[in-house]
């Protein structure tokens, strides 16, 4: 009897199947498709004791991220650029699949679509 049970106990185990969470720390290299052309910046995240951190590399040099926003899979932040016309908030949210991230800007003109792998 006992040994009916480890095996119904190992059907049972193997038949579910729990998600990984994708692990969103790490240094993504960024596509995307803006106006002004194809951009290229560096998004770093970092796990910290009490959530994530991160900096982000663009043509308007190093930003620093003091608080990105984490739920399994899925992650946001805001991010205040200085542009010609004063200071713009953007922010961006994305999910992680693997090695691969994908999201979106939002801006005070709407948003546009970012793409994305893991650097590192």
């Amino acid at each position: 009897m006992r040994n009916a049970s480890v095996l119904l106990l190992a059907i049972v185990t193997s038949a579910i199947t729990i998600p990984a969470t994708a692990e969103i720390a790490g240094v993504w290299t960024l596509t995307v498709e803006t106006p002004r052309g194809t951009q290229h910046p560096t998004l770093t995240i970092t796990s910290t004791p009490t959530g994530y951190t991160g900096s982000y590399v663009g043509a308007r040099g190093e930003l620093p991220i003091e608080r990105i926003e984490a739920d399994g899979d899925s992650f946001s932040f805001p991010l205040t650029v200085t542009m010609p016309m004063g200071e713009v908030e953007l922010k961006y949210s994305g999910r992680v699949t693997g090695d691969s991230v994908a999201g979106e800007i939002g801006n005070p003109m709407g948003s546009v679509p970012f793409v994305g792998v893991r650097a590192h």
